[in-house]
């Protein structure tokens, strides 16, 4: 992911964070994971909104690392969990098997999962790879804890209010 969808992404994420932030006034510990086909966590949101990452992606690499943050710490048992994840859409699993598993186990303990998906211009009118393998496993219908919402890469910065109400709601 690169250029605007990246940017969007970005600043979506900067305006969580500050409202989560301010909303709990400042009782908050967040993560940053970024992936392109492996995961890693940075150190803070500062790291997480200025690094870039290679091409290509596999999203079960970040699913996998929250699992294993989760599980390691025992973080669900003392937490409120959030997990908001921005992406382009694409991914190499392409029918998300992998992804899907992960994200299931994501549900099990999360209090909320809101993914946004920042269109690349030249495709804002086909549905992503992320979007079909999301529908298609039922998650958004079964979950009450997962919303998903789509913008396109010329979005402002009211329409990521508008999604970031939608993820929250």
């Amino acid at each position: 992911m690169h250029g605007k969808p990246t940017e969007l992404v970005a600043s979506q994420h900067l305006l969580i964070y500050t409202w989560l932030m301010y909303q709990y006034e400042n009782n908050v510990e967040t993560r940053f994971i970024l992936h392109d086909t492996s995961a890693k966590e940075v150190k803070d949101f500062y790291t997480y909104y200025n690094t870039s990452v290679a091409g290509g992606t596999k999203i079960a690499a970040a699913y996998k690392l929250v699992n294993k943050i989760v599980e390691e710490e025992n973080l669900a048992s003392d937490y409120n969990i959030y997990v908001f994840q921005g992406t382009d859409g694409e991914d190499w699993d392409t029918d998300g098997k992998d992804a899907i598993e992960q994200m299931k186990k994501i549900l099990t303990y999360t209090n909320r999962v809101g993914i946004t998906i920042a269109q690349s211009y030249y495709k804002s009118s086909v549905e992503t790879v992320v979007e079909r393998y999301i529908k298609k496993s039922g998650l958004l219908e079964q979950k009450d804890l997962i919303r998903m919402d789509s913008i396109s890469s010329d979005a402002e910065q009211e329409r990521l209010i508008e999604g970031i109400k939608i993820l929250v709601s």
